[in-house]
């Protein structure tokens, strides 16, 4: 769901 989504976004060393 959504909130898998932005807990992988939140997890993700990379993003800027």
């Amino acid at each position: 769901g959504l909130v898998v989504a932005l807990a992988l976004l939140f997890a993700n060393p990379f993003n800027v």
